[in-house]
């Protein structure tokens, strides 16, 4: 929409330059996702179509009242809950018009050339936000009519808040690495085995699993696939390309190679003596792996004979079993949120 305001003629009721109003606000506000942006024209709107004294927002900061985007003479910075009109408004989570500030206990003269008023919160769900205030250089100026429309205009500010909170991100936004920087980055000292896991599209997921979580490397075993594969990809989308692989014909030859390096090796599996999920504590300075299993047999008994322990992950249904890259996802998480902190001093190791 062009930066310019259709306002109504004077001989136009109130109600009507409201309505009239609100729609060019709406279009003012569309696709915008910045709420100062969008509080400024709101203020700027006002006062055009209206010419109050002083029209604009206050906003919630650290438990005061502060000055935001406005139209008219320089005004108070910060006001307390509870102090003058808009902390009264603010405080007893309602509407006020004031038709004289002068008898209004407590009132703050920011000007003396306001002599009405009206403040209306602005809420987020149940939270109170922020503050409209428009002040009149004419007595008793305000009415039903004003707070009915304001308040309108005020719900959709909450509307248009809400939104750009929950907007979804571009792809831009979320600032991810690229494969080079990944490839350069610290590891959780973690790797993945896969003992002969069938599916193609479960391996290309694990891959974007372990490219989210850092992991250090996953081993590809037994029947397991490895890229490239187009199957693969499918799910993996270049996680292939990120997260470091090896094949080995077994997974047995897999965990001998990684305890002969020092690996703590647990297998995910439902056992004897399997230790919960929850239960699971990570000892800080030696490096960890998890295998997984076949999507119908699990985990091969001589690789389960040989891991250090084995780990199970909770359920509360009818099924017996995860989907292996569902197990996956779950695992890889409980253990970077306890192996994270390692990770924070690799960085700060590589930076030095």
């Amino acid at each position: 929409m062009a930066e310019r305001l259709i306002i109504l003629s004077d001989e136009s009721s109130k109600a009507a330059k409201y309505r009239n109003l609100i729609a060019q606000i709406d279009a003012l506000s569309a696709g915008e996702t910045d709420l100062i942006a969008i509080l400024a024209n709101i203020t700027a709107s006002l006062k055009q179509t209206f010419g109050f004294f002083w029209v604009g927002f206050y906003l919630v900061k650290d438990e005061m009242l502060v000055l935001g985007p406005f139209q008219g003479p320089i005004a108070c910075t910060r006001i307390a809950p509870g102090k003058g009109v808009c902390g009264t408004a603010w405080k007893g989570r309602k509407t006020i018009i004031v038709p004289d500030v002068e008898l209004f206990p407590g009132h703050i003269a920011c000007n003396s050339e306001s002599k009405s008023e009206i403040v209306i919160p602005v809420f987020s769900e149940d939270t109170i936000t922020g503050v409209l205030d428009i002040d009149s250089n004419r007595i008793n100026d305000f009415d039903e009519t004003d707070a009915v429309f304001l308040e309108e205009i005020v719900s959709k500010i909450n509307n248009q808040k809400s939104s750009i909170e929950k907007r979804k991100l571009s792809m831009d936004e979320l600032n991810r690495k690229t494969v080079s920087e990944f490839k350069q980055s610290g590891k959780l000292p973690l790797t993945v085995v896969l003992d002969n896991v069938r599916s193609l599209h479960n391996i290309g997921s694990i891959f974007r699993t372990c490219d989210a979580f850092l992991i250090e490397a996953l081993y590809l075993c037994g029947i397991s696939a490895t890229p490239p594969h187009k199957e693969i990809h499918k799910t993996a989308l270049g996680a292939e390309d990120s997260v470091d692989w090896k094949y080995f014909e077994t997974a047995l030859q897999a965990v001998q190679h990684l305890q002969a390096n020092g690996y703590s090796v647990w297998g995910v599996e439902q056992t004897e003596n399997s230790v919960s999920l929850e239960q699971f504590q990570i000892k800080t300075g030696k490096p960890y792996a998890l295998v997984f299993g076949n999507e119908v047999n699990g985990i091969n008994q001589d690789v389960l004979n040989i891991c250090e322990k084995t780990l199970e992950i909770p359920q509360f249904g009818t099924k017996h079993s995860f989907n292996v890259s569902v197990s996956a996802g779950i695992a890889l998480w409980e253990c970077y949120k306890q192996l994270k902190k390692s990770l924070f001093f690799c960085r700060l190791k590589n930076s030095i």
